[in-house]
């Protein structure tokens, strides 16, 4: 008992289908700040995130708007409507603290 210690091991949620209709809504190019951008993409019925100059990393649906990387369930990505202006929030939550990225430029 005296060595014994517990710890977790983050699980991903189970992923559910989108139709891309939903996802769409979410496309375009997201700031940070000013060096800090990240673009939002669809491809093939599946949502993408690429920061700066990284590889795109997909972002599997846990609910319509809320959405978690397979490679780190414990970050959720979650989007939010800003103010019915057509443009989204895009907050990504990690251990309780959210970065909020603000939508610059909408998809065409």
């Amino acid at each position: 008992m005296i060595a014994m210690q517990l710890f977790e091991i983050p699980k991903n949620p189970p992923s559910v289908t989108m139709p891309e209709s939903v996802l769409s809504k979410y496309i375009g190019t997201y700031e940070l700040s000013a060096d800090r951008k990240c673009m939002v993409t669809v491809d093939r019925g599946k949502l993408y995130a690429q920061k700066n100059d990284k590889a795109p990393i997909q972002l599997l649906a846990e609910t319509e708007n809320v959405f978690f990387k397979n490679c780190d369930g414990r970050v959720r990505v979650i989007f939010i409507n800003n103010g019915g202006n057509g443009t989204y929030k895009m907050i990504e939550r990690r251990a309780g603290e959210d970065l909020v990225w603000k939508q610059i430029k909408k998809k065409k």
